[in-house]
């Protein structure tokens, strides 16, 4: 089990720092299924609005999903048991000078999902390992987080927070997973309104959400270059928008909605589109061709249309105006991989086939030389018996 000496800040936001592997729990946690993460929160406010959000997701999203689930600690965790790091980055993010050495700090322990979509960008060797993922696999994996959003968009909540780093892959070749984390900006759709009467200073999700900026912020130029800061060196935005076009279609698109109602339930499939479309453009640079040329990865042509189908979702689910929703991206990711399952299922079944035909040949040969033996034993005791019938003639006719 692992301590402060061993632990590292893996990674740090507005709610927190996370440290890997976990920090000791008192009592110890034993047969962890997967390796395990700490969560330290800046502010015990946060944690306890952690700890009753837990309370919601679980009636939405059952117990089976693991991006929102934690163990809160049984012990109290004090600067002093933290790595310096840890001390460093709290000082800065909290009123708390590195030297209070006793002050304390709420942490959960939660389990480590994966690589975050962030840090595989800069990866090649992690592009790469999820190259080598299956297709069934890799849209299965795709479609999963859809309904985890699909489910809350039902109950007219939303994640809140859907950007690269909250985005994990769990990679073990053939087999990929993928998962939503991070809940702290859970939210229903009236909360999240009311966030933006109150102020909120940023832009979270599809353009037309500009709309419920307070008149005084719409003209900030600070926010609206926050917001397209997201969409920096994307690749598939790089791809399709010539300099400068993105900008000036998101911009036509904040005020061409003027002050419509904003549906909210494309929120965060919006962004998780766009995450995902910049991350497959890296993974599979074939896609950035129009025409179809044998991929890098010599996929196989079902696969590689699979692949082209899947895009051609998540663009519908990444359009500015008019996008579908959690709800028809699930759907039709569903008919991708059942073509790509009776596919699999039809090479199976051809392949059984084959198998069922060699050993039917094989019997049949084996049938075949049985019988030749068979024959040929008994011409040999035909043989035999003529010889010795001969052999008793002739004695007969010598006694004679």
């Amino acid at each position: 089990m692992a301590d402060h000496n061993s632990s590292r800040v893996v990674n740090y936001g507005a709610y927190g720092l996370i440290l890997s592997p976990a920090l000791p729990n008192d009592p110890p946690y034993e047969n962890d299924p997967h390796s395990m993460i700490t969560k330290v929160f800046y502010r015990k406010e946060d944690y306890d609005a952690l700890r009753q959000k837990e309370k919601r997701l679980a009636k939405i999203l059952g117990v089976k999903e693991e991006g929102y689930r934690f163990q809160p600690y049984e012990r109290t965790f004090r600067t002093r048991n933290l790595p310096s790091k840890a001390q460093e980055i709290l000082a800065n993010e909290t009123d708390v000078n590195q030297n209070q050495q006793n002050h304390t700090f709420s942490a959960v322990r939660m389990l480590h999902l994966g690589t975050s979509v962030s840090a595989l960008k800069g990866s090649p060797e992690a592009l790469e390992k999820l190259r080598s993922c299956s297709t069934v696999s890799l849209v299965a994996a795709i479609q999963k987080v859809y309904q985890t959003l699909a489910a809350l968009a039902q109950h007219r909540t939303l994640h809140g927070d859907v950007h690269p780093g909250n985005v994990l892959f769990y990679l073990a070749p053939p087999y990929c997973d993928l998962s939503l984390i991070d809940y702290d900006r859970f939210s229903t759709y009236d909360e999240f309104r009311k966030e933006y009467q109150q102020g909120r200073r940023d832009i979270y999700g599809g353009p037309e959400v500009y709309s419920l900026l307070p008149e005084g912020l719409r003209e900030d130029s600070w926010i609206l270059r926050s917001y397209l800061g997201r969409f920096l060196h994307h690749r598939y935005v790089d791809r399709h928008y010539p300099k400068g076009e993105w900008a000036k279609q998101v911009q036509e698109a904040m005020t061409s909605h003027s002050n419509k109602p904003v549906s909210l339930h494309t929120v965060d499939s919006f962004l998780l589109s766009s995450i995902l479309l910049d991350l497959l453009y890296r993974v599979y640079p074939f896609l950035e061709s129009d025409a179809s040329p044998a991929s890098p990865a010599s996929l196989p042509p079902q696969e590689e249309r699979a692949l082209r189908d899947m895009v051609g979702v998540l663009e519908e689910g990444f359009r500015l105006t008019g996008r579908i929703g959690p709800e028809e991206i699930v759907t039709r990711l569903q008919r991708i991989k059942n073509r790509l399952e009776g596919k699999n299922q039809e090479e199976q079944k051809n392949q059984t086939q084959e198998n069922k035909q060699g050993m039917n040949q094989k019997q049949g040969k084996n049938q075949e030389n049985k019988g030749c033996a068979v024959m040929g034993g008994a011409k040999r005791r035909q043989s035999r018996k003529q010889k010795r019938s001969k052999r008793r003639i002739i004695s007969r006719k010598g006694r004679r």
